[in-house]
């Protein structure tokens, strides 16, 4: 039994191709392990805010990590926001988290759009 990792395939097909083409094997057994995908909000994002209203799930140390890391519970995926508006999402199984996960973390970072007016909630 042999595992063999194969990186930067662009589709589930392309996987079986990579183990035809370079290993010379055919797999009976693959699967998926995870899918990266990158998003652009098209506007930038206030992360400092973010964190503080979302401080359970995410974490955000701008000296070390420039992006703040966002943790979903569903679909179980890790958003990588940056100041720029881009949005890497890692973690996800299927192309469904994928989308699913684009939309909830572009629904958050709409919130925190840079130029918007801040809603703080009474204490």
């Amino acid at each position: 039994y042999q595992r063999r990792v194969h990186g930067g395939l662009r589709s589930f097909y392309g996987g079986f191709f990579a183990c035809k083409r370079v290993c010379n094997v055919s797999y009976t057994k693959f699967r998926v392990l995870n899918i990266v995908a990158l998003v652009d909000v098209q506007f930038p994002i206030m992360l400092t805010p973010l964190h503080r209203e979302h401080y359970m799930v995410s974490s955000y140390e701008p000296e070390v990590f420039p992006g703040l890391v966002y943790r979903l519970a569903s679909p179980k995926v890790v958003c990588m926001m940056f100041s720029s508006g881009r949005i890497v999402i890692t973690g996800g199984k299927s192309t469904e988290d994928l989308e699913n996960a684009s939309m909830r973390c572009n629904e958050i970072a709409g919130g925190f759009r840079l130029g918007l007016p801040t809603v703080r909630s009474p204490e």
